[in-house]
């Protein structure tokens, strides 16, 4: 396993029951060998947990690509679930971000400017893909705002996680959606 990939499960990803299915069986799969297990209600949380890494490989399923959209204005250092990858790239703490989308999955390439400079920046609608690989971290994202299964889901992930490996999962109690990162 390399020591810095990093698995995001953001569950506005998921579109139907095949996804909704397809998804719970690699998380069943992959949770037994990852380090930690961590849940968090919206995905600018993540940067409490790995800004501390570098070198990160990250393998991020969502609906959206969350670099940032052209839309977003923010103050400089404030990160929101919309664009916590920037805050990764301004760190130099990514080396590779592969973004496992939606085939409706909005790419906004006036976004991409900031991942070129990546050793690797690939986005596929191929779930499958994230088989291929262990994780130090799986983090799942519940993302309510974006779409109602997604609280379903959630709860289903964290109870079977804090069942079956109750000693690996992190839950995230921060209230505040909007906090940021310096």
């Amino acid at each position: 396993m390399n020591e810095n990939n990093i698995l995001t499960l953001d569950l506005d990803y998921i579109q139907n029951n095949q996804q909704e299915i397809k998804l719970l069986d690699i998380f069943l799969k992959k949770i037994k060998t990852c380090e930690k297990i961590i849940f968090i209600k919206a995905h600018h949380q993540i940067l409490e947990h790995i800004h501390k890494l570098k070198k990160i490989n990250l393998f991020n399923v969502d609906h959206h690509h969350d670099i940032f959209y052209s839309r977003d204005v923010a103050p400089e250092d404030q990160y929101r679930e919309g664009n916590w990858i920037l805050y990764l790239l301004k760190h130099n703490l990514l080396e590779s971000y592969t973004w496992i989308c939606n085939f409706d999955s909005d790419l906004a390439s006036d976004s991409l400017h900031p991942v070129r400079n990546l050793k690797s920046f690939h986005h596929t609608p191929n779930l499958d893909l994230i088989n291929n690989f262990e994780y130090k971290y799986i983090i799942v994202c519940e993302s309510m705002e974006y779409s109602k299964r997604c609280a379903f889901v959630y709860e289903t992930y964290r109870v079977i996680s804090n069942n079956l490996f109750y000693e690996k999962v992190i839950e995230n109690t921060s209230k505040n959606f909007t906090s940021h990162i310096k």
